[in-house]
């Protein structure tokens, strides 16, 4: 299994509440983004880093039928 990242943020001004802040990141979870770290800016902001995993799984039954094929001397003109 191969797993690559993808990274984002976003700024958050904490004096609008936390509301806003909830709701973009469920939003975001929706879409496959979880947060990874935060940092609090000058007291009043908060960077929410995200990040956003992809999962390509090797094609195993293919792989199988090959390897079995070549053990068993079938060349797929079969």
């Amino acid at each position: 299994m191969k797993v690559t990242y993808e990274t984002d943020y976003i700024v958050f001004d904490v004096t609008k509440g936390p509301k806003s802040i909830v709701e973009e990141l469920n939003a975001r979870g929706e879409q496959g983004w979880y947060p990874a770290s935060t940092v609090n800016v000058a007291g009043t902001s908060l960077v929410f880093f995200l990040v956003k995993p992809t999962f390509v799984m090797p094609n195993i039954k293919g792989d199988t039928e090959k390897h079995l094929n070549k053990l068993w001397g079938n060349n797929g003109s079969e």
